[in-house]
């Protein structure tokens, strides 16, 4: 369109030629709009399931790790408890090592003195627990002491020992006297075996 014929136009139609391309690109841009609103919300939501997809599954991947931690923690505990001191708590334990180790003594014909628990009890419920012992015999029983301990019905370990002579004087000349710290492993009873749950059928459920 030529200039002259833009002012003619303009004379004619006034600000009505100009306008109408304005109003077209305003109804435009709000017909995008609304468009483009569902699709942004549309787009949000599918993002936020994404996340949350991803994180139930990467919560039941860790349930599933820490379940079969689980049961393999608890098949070794399972295995190793006909060979550990299984009992209430720490001092049982100790109680249960000290008669062990006294059975094996009075065997092999050592002259037990005493047998007291050692120092500090674990407050774990699994670890080791020992006793310290003293006791007297000859220098021949001592292998045969370390033999004894190695079939002994528990898993016991000599973690201190220390051997001195001494005279013997209910029979005359000498005889060693020992002095032992024997270790051995410990677990609490609840831990290797769990009491079995409580019947869901019959809470809430009144006495007659």
């Amino acid at each position: 369109m030529m200039p002259r014929e833009l002012v003619q136009a303009w004379r004619e139609d006034g600000i009505k030629l100009f306008a109408l391309p304005l109003v077209v690109v305003l109804a435009l841009a709000v017909l995008f709009d609304r468009a483009l609103d569902p699709y942004l919300e549309r787009r949000e939501r599918a993002q936020d399931l994404a996340l949350k997809s991803e994180k139930m599954r990467a919560t039941l991947e860790r349930g599933a790790m820490i379940e079969s931690a689980y049961d393999n923690g608890r098949a070794v505990a399972q295995a190793l408890q006909p060979r550990m001191f299984v009992a209430a708590d720490a001092p049982a334990a100790a109680a249960d090592l000290a008669a062990l180790l006294r059975r094996i003594l009075d065997t092999l014909y050592f002259e037990v003195a005493d047998i007291n628990p050692g120092e500090p009890m674990p407050k774990d419920p699994a670890g080791t627990v020992s006793v310290q012992a003293r006791f007297f015999g000859v220098p021949q029983q001592l292998p045969r002491l370390e033999e004894a301990m190695g079939y002994a019905e528990k898993d016991l370990e000599l973690t201190a020992l220390r051997i001195d002579v001494v005279p013997d004087t209910r029979r005359g000349g000498q005889q060693i006297e020992v002095r032992a710290t024997v270790t051995g492993f410990y677990a609490q009873q609840d831990l290797v075996n769990p009491p079995p749950p409580k019947d869901a059928s019959n809470t809430g459920k009144k006495k007659t």
